[in-house]
């Protein structure tokens, strides 16, 4: 006989961004870390619905959403300045979420 445990997603906090200021074009990464069982799926997208832009080797990608742990924004601009949502989520209601604002200083 298996017991399988499910357990919901839980932000691990000091695995995870706070609030940043970074110099315009520049760059900085957003991490968001979650422990859960099945393992949670972690997305990123910004509090105003707004896409914003990844870069790709040499191809740039307006998304509305990423999927992954490290969201790297490159180049930064004053037009991504904002509230990034870290969800976390799996099979177990609830998901869980975080903020992170990123501030953007101009050159």
């Amino acid at each position: 006989m298996y017991i399988f445990l499910s357990v919901p997603p839980d932000i691990l906090f000091e695995e995870t961004s706070s609030d940043i200021t970074v110099t315009e074009n520049q760059n900085t990464t957003l991490n968001c870390r979650a422990t859960g069982t099945p393992e949670p799926t972690i997305m990123w997208r910004r509090e105003d619905g707004e896409s914003f832009t990844i870069r790709d080797g040499r191809m740039k990608k307006r998304l509305d959403r990423f999927f992954g742990e490290r969201l790297l924004l490159q180049r930064i601009r004053r037009k991504d300045m904002g509230v990034f949502m870290c969800i976390a989520q799996n099979s177990v209601p609830p998901a869980v979420s975080v903020r992170v604002f990123l501030n953007v200083n101009c050159e």
